[in-house]
């Protein structure tokens, strides 16, 4: 039985019991609303950022110089999505205790992603002139990295992503015959 007997919202998607302010590496994708490709174009192989993108860029670098809690090890920006790799390292003991009911606690990966999308959003729809319009999907895929082995994967996948767009399976114009089993998705 869910919480919300799928009357209110959809469950989380969030690992069950984990802490999001605990101390680790973790991968995250975050993708635009409806997949929209508005970021950048991929040409040759390389990502060619858009104005939009480039918002995306200065804002993640800025979130990481105000979260000194976190460091980011790797990050691709696609044209409708962004992997990143981010350590997170409390620098003192977390005095939040965990919370029954999911909520967004400060120096927690939630927080960050929510902080992140706020300044983005709000400064793409400033140069766009469209107050209120959606800009990112409301949720995140998120996935604790538990070991050397898996780091190594999701890192070469970011390095490659550019290269591979082609066959990536957020491409919305991808050619059906390609392979989408090249995202880290089944990570043991």
């Amino acid at each position: 039985m869910t919480l919300f007997q799928d009357k209110y919202r959809i469950e989380s998607a969030r690992l069950p019991g984990w802490n999001y302010a605990n101390d680790g590496s973790y991968f995250l994708t975050i993708c635009t609303h409806n997949c929209e490709c508005f970021l950048g174009e991929i040409l040759n192989g390389n990502l060619v950022l858009s104005h939009y993108g480039e918002i995306v860029r200065e804002e993640l670098l800025r979130s990481f110089e105000m979260r000194h809690e976190l460091k980011c090890v790797s990050c691709v920006i696609m044209p409708n999505h962004l992997h990143l790799i981010v350590n997170l390292n409390q620098l003192e003991p977390s005095k939040y205790k965990v919370p029954r009911i999911s909520a967004m606690r400060p120096k927690s990966i939630s927080s960050f992603v929510g902080g992140f999308k706020s300044s983005a959003t709000s400064r793409i729809n400033a140069l766009r002139n469209s107050k209120g319009r959606q800009v990112w999907h409301p949720r995140f895929y998120d996935h604790l990295i538990r070991n050397n082995c898996e780091f190594e994967l999701i890192y070469n996948y970011i390095a490659q992503n550019p290269a591979i767009w082609h066959k990536d399976r957020f491409n919305n114009k991808k050619d059906s015959n390609t392979d989408s089993s090249i995202y880290p998705d089944n990570l043991a």
